[in-house]
């Protein structure tokens, strides 16, 4: 009775298996596209959902799209095509640890900073409507969380890199790398949510000086007048 449960379960997972292998081979952007969209928005969700019991922070389904929008771009577009030119320059061999370690290197030295300064500039565009804003917001961004990003980055990325090119197939690439960015994209999220959460603080703290300062500026003339 075991027996004839587990047959045809395994059956089912082969078929599921085989299904998923001829979609990453025969629609790699499209499939990646769609990892993309959904590895991005859940990890914006997640985060929102850690900062709403945080904060009590109300949750934003639109910032859920939106994010998911920029993981549709990313893997579907940029992450593929850039898997593609590794192996083109580099080689395909899965076996050379020279070939692999290239790749590793090239990964995190080219398309991680560009990852990083991709997701704070989309940032600053969803946030702001004036270019003035959102440029000023991107160099803040990019002057005071890039090289921590990049360093928590470097603390995952080298080995997840390493296990990709050097043991999964190229048709399951971007589903083993949609695993581990979504672990990376809670993080990133966070890091996002929490300079914004700053900034408002600061912008809060800079109102209430200027009212502060207006105010005693009122009380001295008031005081100067009333004295003659």
């Amino acid at each position: 009775m075991f027996q004839r449960f587990i047959q045809p379960s395994y059956k089912l997972l082969q078929r599921i298996q085989q299904t998923i292998h001829h979609k990453f081979n025969d629609y790699p952007h499209a499939t990646s596209a769609i990892t993309g969209f959904v590895i991005f928005g859940s990890g914006e969700y997640i985060t929102q959902r850690i900062m709403h019991e945080k904060n009590n922070d109300l949750l934003s389904f639109e910032r859920v799209i939106q994010l998911g929008s920029l993981g549709f771009f990313m893997n579907g577009v940029f992450l593929t095509q850039w898997y593609r030119f590794l192996d083109q320059i580099l080689g395909i061999s899965m076996k050379c640890n020279k070939t692999v370690i290239y790749k590793c290197l090239a990964d995190q030295l080219v398309y991680a900073p560009f990852s990083i300064v991709v997701f704070f500039g989309f940032t600053a565009m969803i946030k702001f409507n004036s270019y003035i804003e959102m440029k000023t917001f991107f160099l803040h961004k990019n002057e005071h969380s890039f090289w921590s990003t990049y360093m928590a980055d470097c603390s995952i990325w080298p080995v997840a890199n390493y296990i990709n090119f050097r043991i999964i197939p190229f048709a399951y690439r971007p589903t083993w790398t949609a695993a581990v960015q979504f672990v990376w994209q809670i993080y990133l999220s966070y890091v996002s949510k929490e300079i914004i959460e700053e900034d408002e603080v600061k912008e809060g703290e800079e109102e209430v000086m200027k009212i502060a300062s207006s105010g005693n500026g009122d009380l001295t003339l008031s005081t100067s007048t009333d004295a003659q």
